[in-house]
């Protein structure tokens, strides 16, 4: 077997992580703001229709 040294094609020598002072958020972080979201969103797009209240 021949090993062979190959450039990847989705990451080189021009990607760079992120840089300490930018703003980061973990991962969930992001799922308890999508959540909040959710529900005030919904809270929003909810209307009370009395004919089908407490049905």
């Amino acid at each position: 077997m021949q090993n062979t040294i190959r450039e990847s094609s989705i990451v080189n020598q021009y990607v760079k992580k992120a840089q300490m002072d930018q703003f980061t958020v973990p991962t969930w972080g992001v799922i308890v703001i999508l959540f909040i979201a959710l529900f005030v969103i919904k809270g929003f797009i909810y209307i009370k229709d009395p004919k089908r209240h407490n049905q």
